[in-house]
């Protein structure tokens, strides 16, 4: 929405709303690969709103001043799915499948930006002046205490395993074939186990301010 206030002054709006959500989203962790996800394996929702403002103001023939403020929020929940299987113990076979509960879940938070730029352009002769500042203040928040939800959340790996493994620790023959990461899952031998522990709520404040200046001049033939 823009509106001219006077000749001199011009006023511009924008509010925007976006909602998303996506099922069988892994992390970018663990090369999981998004053929080899169900759908019970986890999802990812987001709610993005954003205000931005801005008023234009013309000072003279030669001098114009931009004032712009932004306020945008995100609130991010990627979590497990509540289908059968989701909340179950995360089992990741490299190259084969990943199903159960997605190891990173859960995680709830809110970002918000607040941003306030101002912008002075004054023209002398054949140069441009423009001289700005810049203040931002960023925000990240916990929707909840997620303590619980990282104490339950466990994630074994089932891997290709050599022959030495086995040769080394009961005696087997060493010029046996190897176990692939199916065959090591179908046996019940996994290569590891990661167990999230601890209170995960840190929010923070990030505080922005910056300025600037340049100066932009035309060369004349003489």
């Amino acid at each position: 929405m823009t509106r001219n206030w006077t000749s001199n002054n011009h006023s511009f709006l924008r509010i925007g709303i976006s909602p998303s959500l996506v099922n069988g989203l892994p992390s970018t962790s663990q090369n999981q690969v998004f053929g080899k996800i169900p759908v019970s394996r986890g999802y990812n929702q987001s709610r993005d709103f954003n205000v931005v403002f801005q008023h234009d103001t013309t000072l003279s023939q030669s001098a114009v001043n931009q004032f712009r403020f932004q306020y945008a929020r995100r609130g991010l929940h990627f979590g497990f799915s509540q289908q059968p299987g989701g909340s179950e113990i995360g089992v990741n076979i490299p190259g084969f499948a990943y199903f159960g509960r997605e190891p990173y879940s859960t995680v709830d938070r809110i970002e918000r930006r607040t941003q306030f730029t101002d912008t002075l352009a004054k023209t002398w002769g054949h140069h441009t002046f423009k001289f700005g500042a810049d203040a931002n203040l960023v925000q990240l928040r916990s929707a909840r205490l997620r303590s619980s939800s990282l104490i339950s959340a466990a994630n074994v790996n089932f891997g290709g395993l050599a022959a030495s493994t086995f040769s080394s620790q009961f005696g087997f023959p060493s010029d046996l074939p190897g176990l692939t990461g199916a065959q090591a899952y179908g046996l019940g031998i996994p290569t590891t186990y990661i167990q999230g522990i601890g209170n995960s709520n840190q929010p923070f404040d990030n505080s922005l301010l910056g300025f600037s200046a340049r100066i932009r001049g035309e060369l004349t033939a003489s």
